[in-house]
C-alpha cells in the first residue's frame, strides 16, 4: 500500500483487502468451531471489528458493538460478515470528514424468527442524493446483493447520522453458549 500515491486506489486497496480478511477469517472462524456448521455471531463480528479500525484508522473506543451470541449456519455468517464490513468500514471513511470523531454502532439482535443488524454512525450523514438501491460504488453495491442473498430488507436512516437496518430470516432462539 506504500507504492501506491493516490488516495482513491489506496481506498480500493484497503476494500479489498477488508474483504478477503473477512472471508479468510469466517472460514477460519468455522473449521475452528466443532460444528462446521455452525458458527458464534458475536466472535464472528467482535473479531472482525479491530481489524476494520486499523485498515480505517479508526479509534477502537469510538465504536460500540452490541451483538446478540446467536448460533449462525455458514451460508448466513460470511455474507453477514461481509455486510458487516462493508458497512462499518464506509461509517469509518466517510461519515467523519476533516478528521472529525464520532461513535459507530454494531448491533446484531435475533427476534421472532428473524435477525436485525443495525450500523449507526454519529457522523455527517449519508447523502440525500443517493438511493442504496441504484448507487453506483461497488460496496453499496455489495451491502445490496447480500442483503439479497440473506433474503433480507435493507432501511436506511438519515436523521443525526446514518443508520443502516438489514432485516433477515434465521435466529430461531439458538444462543451460542
Amino acid at each position: 500500500l506504500d507504492q501506491v500515491t493516490d488516495d482513491a486506489s489506496k481506498d480500493i486497496f484497503i476494500a479489498a483487502i477488508n474483504r478477503i480478511n473477512v472471508l479468510t477469517k469466517m472460514h477460519t472462524r468455522v473449521y475452528q468451531s466443532e460444528d462446521y456448521s455452525r458458527v458464534s455471531s458475536r466472535a464472528c463480528i467482535m473479531e472482525l471489528l479491530p481489524e476494520l479500525c486499523r485498515s480505517c484508522g479508526f479509534p477502537a473506543e469510538n465504536i460500540v458493538p452490541d451483538i446478540e451470541d446467536i448460533i449462525l449456519d455458514v451460508n448466513t455468517a460470511i455474507p453477514l460478515g461481509l455486510v458487516v464490513t462493508e458497512l462499518v468500514s464506509n461509517a469509518m471513511k466517510h461519515a467523519f470528514p476533516d478528521g472529525a470523531k464520532g461513535i459507530v454502532t454494531v448491533a446484531l439482535h435475533s427476534e421472532d424468527g428473524h435477525m436485525r443488524l443495525v450500523v449507526r454512525d454519529d457522523g455527517a450523514g449519508f447523502p440525500p442524493d443517493v438511493d442504496i438501491a441504484c448507487a453506483g460504488s461497488i460496496g453499496l453495491q455489495l451491502i445490496v446483493a447480500l442483503t439479497e442473498q440473506l433474503e433480507g430488507s435493507i432501511e436506511m436512516d438519515r436523521v443525526n447520522g446514518t443508520a443502516f437496518t438489514i432485516t433477515f430470516p434465521g435466529g430461531d432462539g439458538q444462543n451460542a453458549q
